[in-house]
């Protein structure tokens, strides 16, 4: 089981847990989230992948929900490898037990040290990169989808994808809608981006791993400094930003 912190990013204070009876649990469980570890995952040439997807919310009262089918797409960096993901997760619980460590990055680095760098600067079992992957393999998920056409149904993977997504709403549309009537007179006033990160497993069931209210919506981090990545990433933020305005009314609808 993954725990993550409700109120943090890019792996940091994420704890690796063998289930409830885990003596390593925090102590009260209040500002956390549990998630079951996804296995297996879907792979591309062995690699597992995180889809980034945007979602524009109008209103809570009812749920008014635009689902953009296009996004970034963040890579492992290294092959997807169960036995290093595992000895990964007891270190963690170890350095939870004897170190006060819960950060998956600080075993990681230790991990490397102990094992002459087996796992790699881009390994980790919850952190996924902008980096020469995207140059390997592709930018976009809509081209990444493709890749599985002669397997699975595109089209039924997207329909998938955005009803987990607007569940994912629902659950959180009383609380919302509650703010939405103590901070909002008039109704369309209010339009939230929200940024979900999407696995896919083995049988391209999606799952929601997290969702982000505050998405990076400028270029991703280029580790490589590939221009052609770097322009294709442009290419595809500017159209998300468009259709956004253009739902607020701000943009021309094309």
């Amino acid at each position: 089981w993954l725990l993550k912190p409700t109120v943090s990013c890019c792996g940091r204070g994420i704890r690796l847990v063998d289930g409830p009876e885990d003596d390593t649990l925090p102590s009260p469980m209040r500002g956390w989230v549990a998630q079951r570890f996804v296995h297996p995952p879907l792979l591309l040439d062995g690699h597992k992948f995180v889809l980034r997807l945007f979602t524009v919310v109008t209103g809570f009262r009812p749920l008014r929900v635009y689902h953009y089918r296009d996004g970034p797409v963040f890579y492992t960096g290294r092959p997807y490898n169960m036995t290093a993901a595992m000895e990964l997760t007891k270190l963690t619980l170890e350095m939870n037990k004897n170190r006060g460590e819960t950060n998956l990055r600080g075993a990681k680095f230790l991990y490397e040290e102990e094992h002459g760098g087996f796992i790699g600067k881009d390994f980790i079992l919850t952190d996924y990169f902008f980096s020469l992957k995207q140059r390997d393999y592709h930018v976009r998920a809509s081209d990444v989808l493709q890749q599985f056409a002669d397997r699975f149904s595109v089209t039924k993977i997207w329909e998938d994808i955005e009803s987990a997504m607007s569940q994912a709403l629902l659950v959180a549309t009383d609380r919302m809608s509650k703010q939405e009537n103590t901070h909002f007179n008039h109704d369309g006033s209010v339009y939230e981006v929200l940024g979900f990160d999407i696995l896919l497993d083995s049988n391209a069931r999606p799952w929601v791993c997290e969702v982000n209210t505050t998405p990076n919506m400028g270029l991703e981090v280029n580790r490589g400094g590939d221009q052609d990545v770097e322009n294709e990433d442009a290419i595809l933020k500017d159209e998300i930003m468009r259709a956004m305005l253009a739902i607020a009314g701000i943009e021309p609808r094309r």
